[in-house]
């Protein structure tokens, strides 16, 4: 039997060709939640996995794994990490925003954000790798500065990668955003009110 077993383990690592040096699979077919994953590939940085749905997890947690290939066409993908060039998607987006998975929940100095909003610098630019194609958006390092200018030391807007470069999310911005239109408002509102009032008193 155990003679059986271990020869059974030895077929399947073989037929997988599964080192723990690298941690890759590499298989003529492969299944995922019962779906059958086509995985094409002239070298090790040319794969391509096509399935319905992609789950990566580790120890039942969303954070702890990550898929790293050139091309993925899933209705669903959820993981921890994801590193690509662009994303094509019929639906927009989504973040996890639900109150059960936050903490230490507080009010934006409304203040303090108009004061980042409008110290940041929107630029055009050309990527590097795909130059001729015009991009909007802003550089990593001037958000870092000007979010310790403004005493905030750490945050989720900008991150450096294990590759030292920059990234930025983008729709971390959407609040403070939201925060100077709001400000704004209040002070065309009180503006509003002080012209009234004095045209009030000039009739």
């Amino acid at each position: 039997f155990w003679h059986f077993f271990f020869f059974f383990l030895k077929d399947i690592r073989q037929a997988l060709r599964l080192s723990q040096s690298d941690g890759m699979i590499r298989c003529k077919s492969l299944y995922i939640n019962g779906t059958q994953v086509t995985v094409s590939s002239s070298s090790d940085s040319s794969d391509v996995i096509k399935c319905s749905q992609i789950k990566c997890s580790s120890e039942g947690t969303r954070d702890e794994a990550s898929v790293y290939c050139y091309n993925i066409w899933a209705s669903d993908i959820e993981c921890g990490d994801i590193e690509c060039n662009r994303i094509y998607s019929s639906v927009a987006g989504e973040s996890w925003s639900d109150y059960r998975l936050k903490n230490q929940i507080n009010k934006l100095n409304l203040e303090t954000m108009k004061n980042i909003i409008l110290s940041l610098n929107p630029v055009s630019y050309e990527l590097n790798q795909f130059k001729g194609k015009l991009h909007f958006g802003l550089i990593a390092q001037e958000v870092e500065n000007t979010l310790k200018e403004n005493k905030i030391k750490e945050s989720v807007i900008y991150s450096i990668r294990d590759n030292g470069y920059y990234a930025l999310a983008y729709d971390e911005l959407i609040a403070p955003i939201i925060a100077t239109l709001q400000y704004q408002y209040k002070e065309f509102i009180q503006i509003k009110n002080d012209y009234l009032q004095l045209k009030k008193q000039l009739n």
